[in-house]
């Protein structure tokens, strides 16, 4: 009876001696590191595109265009500037991930982005900017995700994109005449260079900067509605407004 329960502990153990080796070599094959790269790369993939949030009282578009390898690509656009950035992707702990991309554009308005990646928050990339030139306060920021694409109903005034404008439209403010016709531009994702219009739009959810020029995207009637609005803009009257922003 000794001799049978020895064996078959003996049994067991050889069982688990057997189980414990064909883990550690699965834990060690190429097969099993592959998987878990890919795994990693097909979680990680979900962070390449385009973000958006507000930065230095605008809204910045960002874009990463694909992580790969431990490598970063993407460019960001912020007012006229549009920066390319290269960089690389580190593990930070469980689920996190840390950026660290330095922008290759002029250097007097390039910097470095240091970005956390959680996988459990796929909806949210935090960060900072830090210039390379001397003098220039670091910049913290909280980007969503967010498609580039024509906004036809968004804004206060979308009439200005979908029928040309009457008399008793433009029968407003100065002010609102300007903020009428930049939302024209904003509806088609075009980065502002001026801060002041940028910052009326620095917290609409709607609006990404994602273009430069927009002009070949302007509708007719959007092309008609713009001039109709300048030509009124110096009969009307100026007023402070309170924007809300």
């Amino acid at each position: 009876m000794s001799n049978h329960n020895n064996c078959h502990d003996n049994s067991r153990h050889n069982k688990a001696h057997s189980f414990s080796l064909l883990l550690l070599g699965l834990l060690a094959s190429p097969v099993y590191a592959a998987s878990t790269t890919a795994l990693s790369h097909t979680a990680l993939n979900q962070f390449a595109t385009s973000w958006t949030g507000s930065f230095d009282e605008r809204r910045i578009g960002f874009f990463i265009d694909h992580i790969q390898q431990g490598q970063v690509k993407g460019y960001s656009i912020l007012g006229a500037n549009k920066q390319n950035f290269t960089g690389i992707i580190q593990p930070a702990g469980a689920n996190k991930y840390t950026i660290m991309a330095r922008e290759t554009g002029k250097p007097q308005s390039a910097g470095v982005f240091k970005l956390h990646l959680d996988l459990t928050k796929p909806k949210v990339l935090e960060g900072s900017w830090q210039a390379n030139a001397a003098g220039i306060k670091p910049k913290f920021f909280e980007l969503a995700p967010q498609q580039c694409g024509y906004q036809a109903s968004a804004g206060q005034y979308p009439q200005a994109s979908r029928r040309l404008l009457k008399d008793s439209d433009l029968q407003i403010s100065k002010q609102e005449l300007q903020y009428m016709r930049n939302e024209i531009y904003a509806r088609h994702n075009y980065s502002f260079s001026n801060k002041v219009i940028a910052s009326l739009f620095a917290h609409q959810d709607w609006y990404i900067p994602c273009a430069l020029n927009v002009d070949k995207q302007l509708s007719k009637i959007e092309q008609e509605n713009i001039r109709r609005i300048k030509l009124m803009e110096p009969y009307a009257e100026n007023v402070e407004l309170d924007w809300g922003r």
